[in-house]
């Protein structure tokens, strides 16, 4: 499960840099490094904008639940994986036990590198929920949810939700372009 996203140059530490090297990182920042950090930067900033535009963002589909044609502008051409998590939440879900599992999946999954931003919903009256995840790549985002950390969250989607889908997706954004491509994946 996912948990609120964070800006950083650097997935794997503080972000900061000490003498050409990135803490944490064992080796020393080549010029190529450094582009695809600030890349990076540049994604994880942008897509810390979106927003939902609708109090109904639970149930629109992802595209026009949020405000992507804002953000698209300023990301730099590339592809991301988008995990989508919409629910119902059980009347009788204790929502401090999902928030904990919630959390520690989230931990785990910052700490393995590769998300970009992470946007936790907040269920609607009839329990409607969204939350997701945007990766750097699809590897990225499996190997986050093999960890024991989610694995335990996802133990307990029976007792929380009604019901729950996964949607997923590649983003693609060409070079020298304004749009946003996207297309589900199975």
């Amino acid at each position: 499960m996912p948990a609120p996203g964070q800006t950083r140059v650097c997935h794997k530490d503080t972000g900061k840099k000490e003498a050409g090297r990135m803490r944490g990182s064992g080796h020393t920042l080549q010029g190529n490094d450094v582009a695809e950090l600030a890349d990076e930067a540049a994604v994880r900033e942008t897509f810390a904008k979106l927003r939902p535009v609708t109090p109904e963002y639970a149930t629109a589909p992802i595209l026009e639940g949020f405000n992507w044609s804002d953000c698209v502008a300023e990301l730099p051409s590339g592809s991301w994986y988008l995990v989508c998590f919409r629910s119902i939440h059980s009347a009788n879900a204790d929502e401090e036990v999902l928030t904990e599992y919630d959390n520690r999946a989230f931990a785990a999954a910052k700490a393995a590198g590769g998300l970009l931003h992470y946007f936790q919903g907040e269920p609607n009256a009839r329990g409607a929920c969204l939350s997701f995840c945007l990766w750097q790549t699809l590897a990225q985002a499996r190997a986050a949810s093999a960890m024991p950390e989610h694995v335990l969250a996802a133990h307990i989607v029976g007792q929380m939700y009604d019901q729950y889908v996964l949607e997923r997706y590649m983003l693609t954004k060409p070079e020298r372009s304004l749009e946003l491509h996207w297309h589900a994946v199975t």
